[in-house]
């Protein structure tokens, strides 16, 4: 018998909804898990096995660690839509890529950090009213 991934039920939940995967699509991932039985692993009546859970974890594209945290992690929320009130919400690939680039983000700004880097000369310098050209120019200079 398979050894069980002991996860936090609440967890795998917040990270197949936060994904916006149904129960539907993550049981389809294996040949012989019902959406029921998905259910029940995110209310704790069962386990996934080891090789289920990283499944999961990778199709909600969470990190397979996250599954054993006692608390729902600090998320990388989506930018706020201000398009208009009719525009349609963000899809999840969209919404996977926002959290990507996020995640790189906060990862960058940690290593400047730690390595105590100077600020590059051109954050801040500039407004939505410059020219984008110049601002472009000036960006490029430091590279």
């Amino acid at each position: 018998m398979p050894d069980k991934a002991y996860i936090n039920p609440l967890i795998l939940k917040w990270a197949r909804e936060s994904a916006k995967v149904s129960l539907e699509t993550a049981a389809a991932k294996f040949s012989s898990v019902t959406p029921e039985r998905v259910a029940e692993w995110e209310e704790g009546k069962e386990y996934p096995t080891i090789n289920q859970a990283g499944t999961l974890a990778k199709l909600y594209k969470r990190p397979f660690a996250w599954l054993f945290l006692q608390e729902v992690p600090a998320d990388f929320l989506p930018l706020q839509d201000f398009r208009r009130k009719d525009a349609r919400a963000l899809g999840t690939a969209s919404t996977f890529i926002i959290r990507e680039i996020q995640q790189k983000q906060a990862w960058m700004k940690d290593i400047l950090e730690t390595e105590e880097a100077d600020p590059l000369p051109f954050v801040g310098r500039f407004s939505l009213q410059d020219d984008a050209s110049v601002v472009t120019n000036e960006i490029f200079l430091y590279r």
